[in-house]
């Protein structure tokens, strides 16, 4: 039975899954991979070993399993012959790969066969997975939707390039091999790379579980201990390839743009054994930074867009005395408005009238922006400072910097830092669902590279829509100097208010972005994370005595907003607080 998302053809009910297990040499660890496929919550699925040539028990282990799985038995080739006779062999509709020493999660295929419903036939499903030792105890978990932004994690070249993507995670059609080929047989080491490159080229999607459903198993007999001449080798030229055939939109997907997508790479690979890659990264880079510098060296004229759209008590004359005292001169200036004005400095400057004129992208020439509202003031060393950042960083498209204002007994008040702070790998969200802290950052704080406004909506008297758009496009950075203040109190709580009402009333970023929000259940729960978020709660967290939350790899446990959390293990602390976990929400259940 065929199963449609509008008139395409999406996926069969109840596809049959084949689940392809290479093994050499693995009497220590198949009995165990085994046993995970087997006991999957999901049922249609079949189960294929492909002995590479062992010259241990395993295949006496292997037959002990009688009929459970089909048993191939070939001379030792590598991983990428195994994997690829075993697809060969297959009959299922989605293949998914499991190495002899790793393990399933009992709902790994029960999880990624539910989420096809959600995607189209080109999707590669994959999830989060754990390293864990020899033993099965936990050393570390992958699931990057804590760190990263979930559109990256479905973006095909970020998760190969910058998510530790796990190849055992995937589902994939398995009419993948059919138009893209097979695994490379020459490559001992990184053909998996290899292949997901040429499948994402190909143009298959991915689409992430933000779930582990993965135990990768860390031991010293592992290829990649043993073979790391062919991994340097291999890996070098794999990942050159990759880096060469990508081209600057798919980079600006990526990560915003080549230079910052370089830049991660490099950083996760400092301890890799790549060293050609290395070096063909720090030469990319230093041709990007000199032709950035020269770039904004001449293409840095700066417009200044003054809104007093329907504003009444306008303060012109205290802006422009702000804009005339910088120094900085290659400037021009327009003003939103649908009044008259009157300026008593002798400068040039245009009107953008949004009753009258269409598009004030028409009007612009330079090659920032600068927005400013009523009653703000910018500081001598703002735009100088600014242009020079763009200058001498090509990772930025905007900046921004700190502020005060005035309270009411016109006393200077100056915001907390961490209002201005995000995790720059979660920008967008950080801003959106308030991950981290209650984050303001105006507006007018911002130097803004021209070529982000073509991308976005310009709604006037609407900073947040503004803001929002922009952390979405476009890499910020934080210069932490005064560079403006506003010569009326600031109320910061409002701003909250205003992302609430945006969110849940108004609606205009969800319509926005709802490719981005709306398609999981993950970002509704952030949704209403916002819209249960209250005045009270941003001034003072509410206390709770006595909480556990538990995700497969950690309890959480808050004693009064202290937050301890503990590694999944055989140790006895552990196992009571699991058991308390499972009373309180046995309990919740019951209510």
């Amino acid at each position: 039975m065929l199963l449609k998302k509008g008139d395409d053809v999406v996926i069969k009910s109840n596809p049959l899954i084949s689940i392809i297990m290479p093994v050499y040499n693995g009497e220590n660890y198949i009995k165990d991979a085994i046993n995970s496929a087997f006991n999957q919550t999901y049922k249609n699925i079949e189960i294929i070993v492909v002995d590479d040539g062992s010259k241990d028990n395993t295949a006496n282990i292997i037959k002990g399993f009688e009929n459970k799985v089909k048993y191939i038995y070939k001379n030792n080739g590598g991983v990428a012959s195994a994997l690829n006779c075993g697809i060969k062999s297959s009959k299922g509709d989605y293949i998914s790969w499991l190495s002899h020493d790793d393990v399933y999660y009992p709902n790994k295929i029960e999880e990624e066969v539910n989420e096809l419903k959600n995607v189209d036939e080109k999707t590669v499903i994959y999830s989060g997975f754990e390293f864990v030792n020899e033993k099965l105890e936990l050393i570390t978990v992958f699931e990057n939707s804590s760190k990263t932004e979930y559109r990256r994690l479905n973006n095909n070249f970020y998760s190969i390039l910058l998510s530790d993507i796990g190849g055992c995670t995937l589902l994939i059609p398995k009419e993948v091999f059919n138009n893209v080929g097979f695994f490379d047989e020459k490559l001992l080491c990184v053909q998996d790379y290899d292949f997901w490159f040429r499948m994402f080229r190909y143009g298959y999607k991915v689409k992430y579980i933000p779930k582990v459903l993965l135990q990768y198993r860390m031991h010293g007999k592992q290829d990649s201990n043993s073979k790391k001449d062919f991994l340097r080798n291999e890996g070098n030229e794999v990942w050159i390839n990759m880096l060469k055939n990508i081209n600057d939109n798919e980079y600006q997907g990526i990560f915003f743009n080549k230079y910052n997508v370089l830049s991660k790479i490099k950083n996760r690979m400092l301890n890799s054994l790549y060293d050609k890659l290395i070096k063909f990264i720090d030469n990319e880079l230093e041709i990007y930074k000199e032709n950035n510098r020269q770039y904004y060296s001449k293409n840095n004229k700066i417009s200044i867009i003054i809104n007093i759209y329907n504003k009444d008590d306008i303060n012109i004359n205290s802006i422009i005395y702000s804009i005339i005292k910088q120094d900085y001169y290659n400037i021009e200036i327009i003003f939103i408005t649908n009044k008259s004005i009157n300026i008593e400095s002798n400068i040039e400057y245009k009107i953008f009238n949004p009753e009258v004129n269409k598009n004030i992208l028409d009007l612009i020439n330079g090659n920032f922006i600068q927005f400013i509202n009523n009653n703000e003031i910018l500081l001598k060393n703002k735009l100088h400072s600014q242009i020079n950042e763009f200058i001498e960083d090509p990772s930025i498209d905007i900046s921004y910097s700190n502020f005060y204002y005035f309270d009411k007994d016109n006393k200077k008040t100056y915001p907390q830092l961490e209002s201005l702070s995000f995790n720059e790998d979660k920008q967008f969200e950080d801003m959106l669902y308030l991950w981290n802290n209650p984050i303001y950052i105006p507006l007018c704080s911002m130097l803004i590279k021209r070529k982000l406004l073509d991308k976005i909506n310009m709604i006037y008297n609407n900073d947040y829509y503004i803001v929002m758009q922009l952390s979405f496009y476009g890499k910020m950075k934080l210069i932490n100097q005064y560079f403006f203040y506003s010569i009326k109190n600031i109320k910061i709580t409002n701003y909250y208010n205003q992302i609430e009402n945006e969110i849940n009333n108004n609606k205009l970023i969800l319509n926005r972005f709802k490719d981005y929000i709306l398609v999981d259940d993950f970002y509704l729960y952030r949704s209403k994370f916002l819209k249960d978020y209250s005045l009270k709660n941003t001034d003072k967290k509410k206390c709770i005595p006595f909480k556990i939350d538990s995700n497969i790899s950690y309890l959480y446990i808050y004693i009064f907003n202290i937050k301890i959390v503990l590694k999944r293990s055989k140790k006895l602390i552990y196992r009571i607080f699991f058991f308390l976990y499972m009373l309180l929400n046995q309990n919740r259940k019951n209510k």
